[in-house]
């Protein structure tokens, strides 16, 4: 089964990082979906994917139907992980482009 999946390029709605991926955490298919949550692996910020596929802000229903869901909570988490693993590889000089703020 694959994990991840190529989506349109879209930024994420708080630190603009460029994305064009993404992965499932329930299991349930591999393409997002309009209405599908997400959370950036670069912020950890919480987000859902609009008709166009492109990353956009919570409405209120969504936020609060996404309140302490263990799923969303675990992804938060791992994107912790994954820039503490980023802070480390630019310590040893390995450089990466963190977000555009066009």
């Amino acid at each position: 089964m694959q994990l991840s999946t190529k989506t349109p390029e879209t930024k994420c709605p708080a630190c603009h990082h460029k994305l064009d991926g993404a992965a499932r955490v329930d299991g349930d298919g591999n393409t997002p979906q309009p209405g599908d949550v997400t959370v950036c692996l670069y912020c950890g910020h919480i987000c859902a994917y609009g008709d166009d596929l492109q990353l956009r802000e919570l409405n209120d229903k969504e936020a609060y139907d996404v309140a302490g869901d263990p799923d969303i909570l675990a992804a938060v988490e791992l994107s912790g992980m994954y820039r503490e693993y980023l802070k480390k590889e630019n310590k040893n000089g390995n450089e990466r482009e963190e977000h555009d703020d066009s």
